[in-house]
């Protein structure tokens, strides 16, 4: 069978060096790369009866110096531990039959670095560190802000929520148009980032 490369690259306006990167940006691409490969995986019943239950599921990856899987370490889920090890077991196997690479992701800190030295500082560490490993999550934080959407406005399911966030989909809220505001404000569905990080100008 031809290799498949299940790699989703997704545009980010920070600098990024390879697939190392220092924002919360990168963090969310991690969650939508293995979301998506999780939907391929166990199909939409199985994710949905996931996300109904309120279930998640972890791994730890040893990658290679690009970000591709080498092999999974370990797995963890709030799930009945059966169930754990059937998908970690699938998932196992995928990674054997595809190769996929994930972003490696670092926290910004405020420790007086600049963004651009932290990156570096970054990328130094992860390409000298001898056992490469990064952890994915699902559904990770990508069910976070569902409640305050929905608060806002959004009318459908978690699952249907979820789909817009793996595609980058905004996420259709109608807003009230106030004194002061024009009629093209009403459709300004900006992405809602409670922790983006603030860095040097």
């Amino acid at each position: 069978m031809r290799t498949m490369i299940v790699a989703f690259l997704l545009l980010v306006n920070l600098p990024c060096l390879g697939q190392v990167a220092v924002d919360l940006d990168c963090i969310f691409r991690s969650y939508r790369v293995f979301g998506r490969m999780m939907l391929e995986v166990f199909g939409s019943d199985k994710i949905q009866n996931m996300i109904d239950s309120e279930q998640s599921i972890g791994l730890w990856l040893n990658v290679d110096s690009l970000g591709y899987v080498i092999s999974v370490q370990k797995g963890r889920g709030k799930m009945p531990e059966p169930q754990l090890g059937l998908m970690v077991d699938s998932l196992r196997a995928y990674f054997k039959r595809h190769a996929v690479q994930f972003p490696i992701c670092y926290a910004f800190e405020d420790n007086g670095l600049t963004y651009e030295e932290q990156l570096k500082n970054a990328l130094e560490d992860f390409l000298e560190s001898k056992n490469k490993f990064t952890m994915v999550y699902f559904p990770g934080e990508l069910l976070t802000s569902y409640e305050f959407d929905k608060f806002r406005g959004y009318k459908g399911s978690k699952f249907d929520y979820l789909l817009l966030k793996l595609n980058e989909q905004k996420i259709p809220i109608k807003k009230k148009i106030s004194r002061g505001k024009t009629k093209d404000d009403k459709n300004d569905n900006t992405r809602y980032h409670p922790h983006r990080p603030r860095l040097p100008a």
